[in-house]
């Protein structure tokens, strides 16, 4: 599997991130690269029940209960760090939710220009850390 610049450092940044987190943000199973669309694919589960990631995981009375643990899929486009990836959550778990559109895909960014390079693989995962508590 060959990743482009952009992918590889995502992935060490991720790294960094998952063995800073003691075991908040873990990777499941292992890095996939769709050579068609030259997108990486990587899965995580995020501890969402400690302090670690989230500082709170009350139920708003819009909103639904977290699990301990909620997987999501991140897709890393070739282009990374100038394009920002996207979360893909459960099918349906969280459809009808603020910013989920077609039932899993997470909209965390107004547009292209609200993303900022410098804020790497640590500001999309706060932001996207964010939207949980939210």
């Amino acid at each position: 599997m060959t990743f482009s610049p952009g992918q590889s450092q995502a992935l060490e940044q991720l790294h960094e991130i998952i063995t800073a987190s003691e075991d908040a943000v873990a990777l499941v199973g292992s890095p996939s690269l769709d050579r068609r669309t030259r997108t990486l694919s990587i899965r995580l589960s995020l501890d969402l029940g400690g302090e670690k990631l989230a500082p709170s995981t009350e139920t708003a009375p819009e909103g639904i209960t977290l699990l301990a643990r909620e997987e999501v899929t991140l897709r890393i486009p070739a282009s990374f760090p100038f394009e920002y990836p996207t979360a893909v959550l459960p099918p349906r778990r969280f459809a009808g939710q603020l910013h989920v559109m077609w039932g899993r895909y997470l909209c965390l960014y107004h547009s292209p220009n609200d993303w900022s390079p410098s804020e790497g693989m640590i500001g999309y995962l706060e932001r996207l850390a964010d939207w949980y508590v939210r």
